[in-house]
């Protein structure tokens, strides 16, 4: 039997952009479907995609592509599940970002591996809040989706966005998260962008 896996408990990325998309994580996941027993599975990943940046007024374009290395381990092991072991691919992502006024936002980005079909997007909005105390910063609604062979993650959730803090930008948002097996969770995210 294939497993599928909720995303919880333990999430971090860490991110560096400038013309390029860099992206390392570890993501802990757990899910008892696997004959009755619990399974315990354990995520590496890291990209590194080469990329152009658009920029037309109030929107921001960027286009990235390039090697993307995973590492799943399960115990107990799942033989059936294309997540497991090592794996080299390919990513493709792109992201948006428009500010309609001075006072709002819209975020979006997709992303589609090789491997396994994993595939993620996500769309947020947001009201420009806190300008004298903390220089501004976004707060508004998100959905996010992750999707692989055999599998489904939504999130609904907020999100703080665009903390600065000298040339680092922080954001992070939490929620609830359903997966296509019909389990649920609350979530936590937490993104470090590091400016060049």
């Amino acid at each position: 039997m294939a497993a599928s896996y909720l995303r919880r408990a333990v999430s971090t990325r860490t991110a560096c952009f400038s013309k390029y998309y860099c992206q390392a994580g570890f993501t802990v996941t757990m899910q008892k479907t696997l004959g009755g027993e619990r399974v315990v599975g354990a995520e590496w990943l890291a990209q590194a995609l080469p990329g152009w940046r658009i920029k037309r007024g109030d929107a921001e374009f960027k286009f990235f592509m390039g090697p993307d290395i995973q590492i799943h381990r399960l115990r107990p092991d799942d033989p059936d599940n294309k997540l497991r072991g090592l794996s080299f691919g390919l990513r493709m992502a792109t992201e948006l970002w428009y500010e309609p006024t001075p006072f709002t936002m819209i975020a979006a980005d997709v992303s589609l591996s090789s491997i396994a079909t994993s595939n993620s997007a996500r769309i947020a909005y947001g009201w420009r809040v806190l300008e004298e105390m903390l220089g501004g910063l976004y707060v508004g609604p998100e959905i996010q989706y992750f999707g692989s062979d055999g599998y489904r993650h939504v999130r609904f959730g907020a999100h703080i966005t665009t903390i600065k803090t000298a040339d680092v930008e922080w954001s992070a948002a939490g929620g609830w998260a359903k997966d296509s097996a019909g389990r649920s969770s609350p979530y936590l995210r937490l993104n470090v962008l590091k400016r060049q």
